[in-house]
């Protein structure tokens, strides 16, 4: 009798855990072209909690902009821009996942914005990540402050859950580029970002989830965070839009 009751809770054990399992292999590879927008965003943001690429304590409600975004666009694997990458550029930086290499490109650009309507003449800097192929951009995490100092950490390590600039895309961005009129910006500028990026599997389901830094210098006590400084100075001649 009691072989048979040790095996009908190894049995439930098994069960519970299968079942579990079961669960989790359900959520993770559903079919991300199949999804509203919503419901893309919350699936990511779970995964990524649930694969300790971003703290569980982060609201992702919560979306805080200390700068006025003049807009935030975003493209697909559908479109398709040409154009020459670094000219009026005033900060070129890959997006490096150890182990793995160069899974996206930042940079910053500036460019004149003229309105017809009179002889105004509009600086603008675009702040753009690009996806290398077969990656795509889950959500941005920036802080855009004038010194690097003022970065919000915890225990020296940055908190991305702090960070004063926060958005989610819907599937498949290969591309997002915010932007800023010059009088937005500090005459020099503190920049770290965490993006969130992943890859998919030829049935649409999420295969790799990882959180990764533009490339830069190490920020606080952080191996793997990092920031970069750049003014506006820095970009020289701009380009007319």
């Amino acid at each position: 009798m009691k072989k048979i009751f040790t095996l009908f809770i190894l049995g439930i054990i098994a069960a519970s855990c299968s079942s579990e399992d079961a669960n989790v292999d359900q959520y993770e590879t559903q079919n991300i072209d199949k999804m509203t927008e919503a419901d893309f965003i919350d699936f990511m943001q779970n995964i990524a909690i649930s694969r300790d690429v971003l703290p569980s304590e982060l609201n992702p409600e919560e979306s805080v902009y200390p700068l006025p975004i003049e807009s935030i666009t975003t493209i697909g694997e559908e479109k398709f821009l040409i154009e020459d990458p670094d000219f009026g550029a005033c900060l070129v930086r890959d997006i490096n996942l150890p182990g793995t290499g160069t899974v996206g490109h930042f940079e910053v650009k500036s460019f004149n914005d003229s309105d017809d309507d009179d002889d105004d003449v509009d600086t603008k800097f675009d702040f753009k990540y690009t996806a290398a192929p077969g990656w795509y951009i889950a959500s941005i995490s920036m802080n855009v402050v004038s010194d690097c100092n003022l970065t919000p950490l915890v225990n020296g390590i940055p908190d991305v859950c702090a960070f004063n600039i926060r958005n989610c895309f819907n599937g498949r961005r290969t591309g997002v580029t915010y932007r800023f009129r010059d009088n937005c910006l500090p005459d020099c500028t503190c920049l770290a970002a965490y993006v969130v990026m992943y890859t998919l599997k030829d049935n649409g389901r999420i295969d790799r989830c990882v959180g990764v830094w533009v490339d830069g210098d190490q920020l606080g006590l952080s191996d793997t965070a990092k920031s970069n400084t750049f003014c506006q100075d820095d970009c020289g001649e701009v380009q007319d839009n």
